[in-house]
């Protein structure tokens, strides 16, 4: 029943973390939109949009490919199996932050530079938000699930 507790209030920690972001992510683009921040400050400096759309446009996509397969890796598998609830605190964590900071950068690269390319790839980003939502159900099957698959992984079947 402990276990369950823990499980509980790390599902609502990820969730405040999940939803303060997508918080922050709104109150820049509703800022933005409206003009109360200004847009365009970088729109001339082709060369800054050119190596910034060089180093993010494979970092993002590296990011989502990387949390969305995260937790199918032996070693996550291993870790969350041995370390339980406090494994997955780190992992839900990492993977969060994974998708979090490219879609706050190409955000904000976005209304700095105006160059659509940023607003693309930050709702890719987006969209991979949806597949890690830090559900109850979710926190409860991959810690058991990752106990389930690495005991079929470590047991060995006769021929």
């Amino acid at each position: 029943m402990e276990n369950e507790d823990l499980i509980r209030r790390l599902c609502q920690r990820l969730k405040l973390q999940y939803l303060a972001v997508m918080a922050v992510l709104i109150l820049v683009v509703v800022l933005c939109e409206t003009d109360l921040l200004p847009i365009g400050f970088f729109a001339g400096s082709q060369q800054a949009e050119f190596w910034l759309l060089l180093l993010m446009e494979p970092l993002t996509l590296a990011a989502i490919v990387a949390a969305l397969y995260l937790f199918k890796s032996k070693k996550v598998a291993a870790a969350l199996h041995s370390g339980g609830i406090a494994a997955l605190d780190r992992w839900a964590t990492l993977r969060l932050l994974m998708l979090q900071v490219p879609l706050m950068l190409n955000t904000v690269g976005y209304y700095l530079f105006l160059v659509p390319s940023f607003g693309y790839m930050a709702i890719m980003t987006l969209l991979a938000m949806c597949f890690v939502y830090p559900s109850l159900a979710r926190c409860k099957s991959e810690v058991g699930a990752t106990h389930q698959s690495h005991q079929a992984q470590t047991t060995k079947r006769p021929i």
